[in-house]
């Protein structure tokens, strides 16, 4: 069966869309931000500094991930939901957290004004919260590109 994507708006790792009914990023807008490299450089006899050039420079975002028990990725109902839970980690685990082979994953934001895309690398899965068959984590990527293009 096919992954069901469960919104408009997501991000997409290694293939793997981040918004199904067994896991989705509940808040992107930390995408949106860039972060930039360089400084003016203050010279001796003269006031003020010299504005040097400034570059797009590599970032790490944390985003929020919520992975559920209740059902797969592609909208089976699991019929014990700590059972799919576990599932359900490993199965990011083995698709999205791990190392790749490559230096990087493929990411590709979708959004309601076209798709960016950018290579990742996933630096921390975090768990911070958990419920009755459901777990809140922060999925750490760092954007080597320092943005989406």
């Amino acid at each position: 069966m096919p992954t069901v994507i469960s919104r408009s708006t997501y991000l997409e790792i290694n293939s793997v869309p981040l918004a199904t009914p067994a896991w989705r990023i509940t808040d992107l807008s930390k995408l949106y931000g860039l972060a930039v490299s360089g400084e003016d450089r203050r010279i001796p006899s003269m006031v003020g500094a010299r504005a040097y050039r400034r570059w797009v420079a590599s970032r790490v975002v944390g985003l929020p991930l919520l992975v559920h028990g209740a059902r797969t990725h592609e909208d089976v109902v699991n019929a014990d939901i700590w059972a799919g839970l576990d599932a359900n980690i490993d199965y990011l685990m083995t698709n999205v957290i791990l190392p790749p082979s490559s230096a990087t994953y493929p990411a590709v934001w979708h959004r309601a004004g076209g798709n960016l895309s950018a290579d990742v690398h996933v630096e921390g899965f975090e768990p911070e919260a958990w419920g009755h068959g459901w777990t809140r984590f922060t999925l750490e990527l760092s954007i080597p590109a320092g943005r989406f293009t």
